[in-house]
């Protein structure tokens, strides 16, 4: 998320309170990576789709390079009782109903 880590649960919190019956927020958003060897045959997996997708290997890497320190990744348990919908390496998307 490009909020700040201590802005998260609020902004969570808002989306939740703010939806009408029967509403639902979707939310895209990178996880905490998993460690080792794992890691880094994630971080492979989603280069490889950025590759294969036609952007090139400067563009990913500026990319990265761009976020670094800007995009905290979510920890799962912060998205509360929220349904987790789609994973790719450590990408995920949820869904928040009220």
């Amino acid at each position: 998320m490009f909020t700040g880590v201590s802005d998260r649960r609020e902004l969570l919190d808002k989306l939740r309170t703010r939806m009408k019956p029967g509403a639902a927020n979707i939310v895209f958003d990178r996880t905490i990576a998993a460690s080792g060897y794992e890691a880094t045959a994630m971080m492979r997996i989603v280069w490889s789709g950025k590759l294969k997708a036609g952007v090139s290997m400067a563009e990913v890497a500026e990319k990265e390079m761009r976020l670094a320190g800007v995009q905290r990744p979510i920890e799962p348990a912060e998205m509360g009782h929220a349904l987790e919908v789609f994973r790719f390496a450590d990408f995920a998307g949820w869904i928040i109903r009220n």
